[in-house]
């Protein structure tokens, strides 16, 4: 079965990470946002073994609502749980910051019900990955991973992708195709200064402003999600790594805090 090596690679690493995460919550220091990032971690294993049974059994048939759906919603939820249980009491995003999260969560989810038509799946999701990123959103801006210029570039950065993208519906190639390659490049070069950041801050002391290696590997996962729902063909393929990047940063970040 060559065309499921992949999966059934990412599979397998899927159970690395787990055994490495329970080895963590037997340490029993601050298990709980352990706990809930094990939670997300058994639903993405769920979530890939199930598209490999669907796959066998009913090959080259979309099912529109499909159980790896539910897999998914839990995923956030965990992850949101897990960066919530893991951040400081009292930490908090300004209400500009949350309002900006909860605008462009709400123009993903007209963009995917344009490009899909599923109203019901496309506002669940949004309302799961919104309460996800919001949760992402405090602990940033509590932990000063990114500074405050960065923050505002990115948020420039999400108007012009939300405009790109809308405006693909009006145009005509070969504007539309230069359009998209231009959404492309914002989510590319956003995901891949995460990366640089992330990456780096897995190596720095705890105490320096700017090297929160969990809020950073989040972030990884997070912009790979939105570059993944945005994406189509060779693109989709590259956001799909990334958010598998990402999870695997999230771990080390979390053997990074216990210090193992």
């Amino acid at each position: 079965m060559p065309e499921y090596s992949v999966s059934i690679i990412w599979i397998l690493v899927n159970l690395v990470i787990l055994a490495g995460l329970i080895r963590l919550i037997k340490q029993d220091v601050r298990a709980v946002p352990v706990i809930f990032f094990g939670f997300g971690s058994l639903c993405i294993l769920f979530s890939s073994l199930y598209w490999i049974v669907y796959a066998l059994l009913r090959p080259d048939v979309r099912m529109p609502f499909a159980a790896n759906e539910i897999a998914e919603w839990a995923i956030f939820l965990s992850f949101g749980a897990s960066l919530k249980a893991a951040s400081e009491p009292g930490g908090r995003a300004s209400r500009r910051e949350i309002l900006s999260v909860i605008l462009f969560i709400v123009a993903n989810v007209a963009l995917w019900i344009a490009w899909s038509g599923e109203w019901l799946q496309d506002i669940a999701t949004g309302i799961v990955f919104g309460y996800y990123v919001a949760a992402l959103a405090v602990r940033m801006n509590r932990t000063e991973a990114v500074s405050l210029p960065v923050r505002r570039l990115w948020g420039l950065v999400c108007i012009l992708l939300v405009a790109g993208q809308a405006a693909t519906f009006f145009t005509q190639p070969p504007l539309k195709d230069g359009l998209d390659l231009f959404c492309y490049a914002l989510l590319l070069l956003t995901e891949l200064y995460l990366v640089i950041k992330a990456v780096g801050s897995l190596s720095q002391k705890k105490t320096e402003v700017g090297t929160d290696s969990m809020s950073l590997s989040f972030a990884v996962h997070a912009w790979g999600t939105v570059f993944l729902y945005m994406s189509a063909d060779a693109f989709y393929t590259i956001a799909g790594f990334f958010v598998s990047l990402g999870y695997l940063l999230m771990y080390l970040s979390f053997r990074r805090e216990e210090g193992t």
